[in-house]
């Protein structure tokens, strides 16, 4: 049998390289960049254009009749959807650091601009979504905005590595969010500007389907910086140039894969989740039977999730046969259980249960941990790592939703 993939990488790969040629906003976005008077909001701008370009190209390549048995197996969105992924990614970083790059010599800043990491994680989430469902049809519009979100995410990693080096010297860097079009609530309540590194909220830098809000980042004046463990103004140029030096033998990088034993290793895919979700859209569905009085809290917690990222959620009744118990939901056709935490010592015996209850299709267990008044993350972390590498399952995901309704998630994966 024919390898599809090829000519299907073949068309996608023309139809993007016309479009980008032809746009005139990206043409008259390189201009402003040549013309060194582009900054992060260009940037967002730039990547927008190529994400929807690159979207297009997909639509326009690919269907369910192209397609074998109507579905996209993993070893063609591997060989089709991740390589052009690259290429966008190579494009907007291209862009962003250089736009960094000038944003640096306005301030008179002679630090190494950073590049950011191509988000492997995140291509692999996109082709997995693809994979696993039984028809193109049913996932064709994970090829279409979270492709966008994507590359606007390129943008903001390089705001992060840049941000994280300029504090290492001592600046103060600011952090800003700006909503577009007719905003959500959840997109108003973040747009403002933020000091990085500690005022910056996880959530600044994630969006929903359809958002299309901008984070920008400005360095100012990088002649004066701060020691930000003293808080002594600092304008001994030699200073200041020795600090640069050390920053840049540490550059920041994202956050990779790591190994935590037992041939296991955790990724946070928090991004992953936002870039992917539709808040507030899909449905809520009680089982047959199902009884509110009996699950307040499921139906809360269930409410407060799709809020936060839409889809499909059956609320599921216990099992009737002895030993068996249902986990709490299907979220997205996957087993979720909710275990709510009191204290970091019930992490281990909580996190044991819920494993056992998702494990005929494990999509992932929910954490909720804001009743834990003295939280310790690195305890809580070490906990799940732990019961995660003795337990039975390949691939789960584990969602911490932390005081002030923060969320992390963590994605675990065994090598057998």
């Amino acid at each position: 049998m024919d390898d599809i993939s090829i000519g299907l990488l073949k068309g996608i790969k023309k139809s993007f390289s016309s479009g980008v040629e032809d746009s005139k906003t990206i043409n008259d976005l390189l201009k402003k960049l040549d013309d060194k008077k582009a900054d992060y909001e260009d940037a967002q701008k730039y990547a927008i254009e190529v994400g929807e370009l690159l979207s297009k190209s997909f639509e326009e390549n690919i269907d369910s009749a192209s397609l074998p048995n109507g579905k996209m197996y993993y070893n063609i969105a591997k060989k089709v959807v991740d390589p052009e992924l690259k290429e966008g990614f190579e494009k907007v970083s291209d862009y962003s650091t250089k736009v960094q790059k000038i944003l640096n010599e306005d301030a008179k800043i002679g630090l190494k601009v950073q590049k950011p990491v191509y988000n492997q994680a995140r291509s692999n989430g996109i082709v997995r979504r693809l994979a696993d469902a039984e028809s193109y049809d049913d996932v064709s519009w994970i090829l279409k905005d979270p492709v966008v979100n994507f590359h606007q995410s390129v943008v903001d990693d390089t705001i992060k590595v840049n941000a994280e080096a300029h504090y290492k010297v001592g600046m103060h860097p600011k952090i800003t969010r700006k909503v577009a079009g007719k905003a959500c609530d959840w997109c108003m309540n973040l747009a403002g500007t933020y000091e990085y590194p500690d005022d910056v909220p996880d959530e600044v830098y994630h969006r929903h389907r359809d958002c299309r809000c901008i984070v920008t980042y400005n360095p100012g004046n990088g002649k004066t910086v701060q020691d930000v463990h003293t808080k002594k103004w600092i304008k001994d140029e030699k200073e200041i140039e020795l600090r640069k030096i050390m920053s840049e033998k540490h550059p920041s990088k994202p956050e990779e894969i790591r190994h935590i034993g037992n041939n296991t290793t955790v990724k946070n895919v928090t991004s992953e989740y936002y870039g992917l979700s539709y808040p507030g859209k899909g449905n809520i569905i009680k089982s047959d039977g199902y009884k509110i009085s009996n699950h307040k809290d499921e139906i809360r917690f269930a409410e407060f999730i799709h809020k936060k990222f839409g889809g499909e959620i059956v609320l599921l009744n216990e099992g009737k046969e002895e030993n068996s118990k249902n986990p709490d939901f299907l979220w997205n056709d996957k087993m979720w259980e909710l275990k709510t935490l009191n204290s970091s010592k019930a992490v281990d015996t909580q996190l044991r249960k819920a494993l056992k209850q998702i494990y005929k299709n494990p999509g992932g267990v929910f954490l909720d941990t804001r009743n834990i008044k003295n939280y310790n993350d690195d305890e809580i972390i070490k906990s799940i790592n732990d019961r995660v590498t003795r337990s039975k399952l390949d691939l789960v995901d584990i969602m911490l939703v932390k005081h002030g309704d923060h969320i992390e998630v963590l994605r675990y994966k065994k090598k057998r």
